[in-house]
């Protein structure tokens, strides 16, 4: 994208560069007050984007500090995140400019919808750009032995909007066991597809199964769960009722699957 060209080519029009080009008198940070808006500032080290940063996770990574912008862009787009971490440069930089000249005011919790939204949306059409996929068969595949699989789905109308969340537990035959539904006024994808994986083990364990495959295909939403958030993350609430669950006594397994794998949660949280 010519976005991510400009930062390569160091033609970001940050304070920085529009300094450098004598169009300003002024270098510094509009936000927060540094010395110098450079591109990695803008980016990485400006507390509005360092947070953002901190939440996903990505300080952890080795060489997520390294100076050079070139290098930083260039190393982290070709990483199994890419595609998260291009999105996320990407509306870091649009919220800023909206915070600077249209007066609109960017919580966390916003950006990191608006980051969550972009993402999933480029995932279902172009797939995955790191990595090259054959055509494949796909059917739902029933669980292993005496478990039973719970396949989840939450939809919501508009980001936030109107939500729905809907599951169905099955055993090794395919047969209907159990299934689920509910709503809980307006909110957003991703917290609608965490509240259908909370509401469907919850179903399970008050059922007494004792063996249960829970499928989502939500990627996203898995990698929360198994990775963990910070207590100030917007969904850290219902992520921690979720692993709770793994403590239990019984067994408990997360596994992705395709969108047309979980075609029937997912006709049902459309419904």
């Amino acid at each position: 994208m010519f976005f991510v060209w400009l930062i390569m080519h160091g033609r970001l029009p940050n304070n920085s560069t529009r300094f450098n080009n004598h169009k300003t008198n002024d270098a510094s940070c509009p936000r927060c007050g540094a010395v110098e808006e450079t591109i990695m500032h803008t980016m990485r080290d400006c507390p509005k984007a360092s947070r953002i940063w901190y939440l996903f996770q990505f300080p952890n990574k080795h060489n997520f500090q390294m100076s050079d912008y070139y290098e930083w862009i260039k190393l982290f787009a070709y990483e199994k995140d890419g595609q998260l971490f291009l999105i996320s440069c990407w509306v870091i930089w649009r919220t800023r400019n909206e915070e600077l000249f249209s007066d609109t005011l960017w919580a966390n919790w916003k950006v990191l919808n608006l980051i969550y939204t972009q993402h999933e949306a480029t995932i279902r059409c172009f797939g995955s750009v790191n990595t090259h996929k054959e055509p494949c068969l796909v059917a739902w595949k029933p669980p292993v032995g005496a478990a039973v699989k719970l396949n989840v789905d939450g939809s919501s109308l508009g980001n936030p909007g109107h939500y729905g969340f809907r599951g169905l537990i099955r055993d090794t035959n395919g047969n209907w066991l159990f299934g689920f539904f509910g709503s809980c006024g307006i909110t957003t994808n991703m917290n609608a597809e965490l509240q259908a994986i909370f509401h469907g083990l919850q179903m399970a364990w008050n059922n007494g199964f004792q063996h249960v495959e829970c499928e989502s295909d939500c990627q996203l939403a898995l990698s929360l769960i198994k990775e963990g958030v910070p207590t100030t993350h917007p969904y850290a609430p219902v992520i921690d009722l979720i692993k709770r669950f793994i403590d239990y006594p019984w067994l408990l397994t997360f596994h992705h699957s395709l969108r047309e794998d979980n075609s029937c949660a997912d006709l049902l949280a459309k419904y």
